[in-house]
């Protein structure tokens, strides 16, 4: 998406709500990191439930790939924005 910043995205099947895919993708996001000797950063998310006899659950994630000693290394801060999406935003500490 842009400099050190990746999307991961997905849905599964069955009535399970977004944040079990957003979870699934969290740890992919930060296996693909560790692997690469990064830390994962997460920046926004976003994903709807499943629907019966609609659609699937799905989400999306944001995230930064940035090395441990990297400035966007910093604990996040969680809000919701007026989109419904999650916001998360680097405090410095």
């Amino acid at each position: 998406m842009g400099r050190d910043t990746y999307m991961i995205s997905g849905s599964s099947p069955g009535l399970i709500g977004s944040g079990n895919v957003r979870a699934k993708l969290l740890r992919e996001a930060d296996e693909w990191c560790r692997k690469r000797g990064l830390v994962m950063v997460p920046v926004n998310y976003s994903g709807s439930d499943a629907v019966v006899m609609g659609k699937w659950a799905n989400a999306e994630v944001m995230f930064r790939a940035v090395p441990a000693s990297d400035f966007e290394n910093k604990r996040p801060s969680f809000e919701r924005g007026p989109d419904h999406h999650q916001m998360i935003t680097i405090r410095n500490q």
